[in-house]
């Protein structure tokens, strides 16, 4: 029984394409990602006053380190 997976060969140029191609849409997710991002670390300094805005900032994160550290013991 052969595998259904190795019925396509490519070519050493059609790999290349491919991994350039993968790379291409990777990199297109991280900035999308990184845009979002910024966006979400602006909205505690518009919906904050302005004192608080750094003490939000840190609760927020040390909440986001607490539950990540918390998700990593299950």
């Amino acid at each position: 029984m052969s595998n259904p997976f190795n019925t396509v060969r490519f070519t050493s140029k059609d790999s290349k394409i491919r991994w350039v191609v993968i790379t291409i849409i990777i990199g297109f997710t991280i900035t999308a990602h990184q845009g979002w991002a910024s966006g979400i670390f602006t909205i505690a300094s518009d919906i904050h006053p302005k004192k608080a805005v750094a003490k939000m900032v840190g609760v927020s994160t040390f909440s986001g380190a607490l539950g990540f550290r918390l998700l990593g013991l299950f």
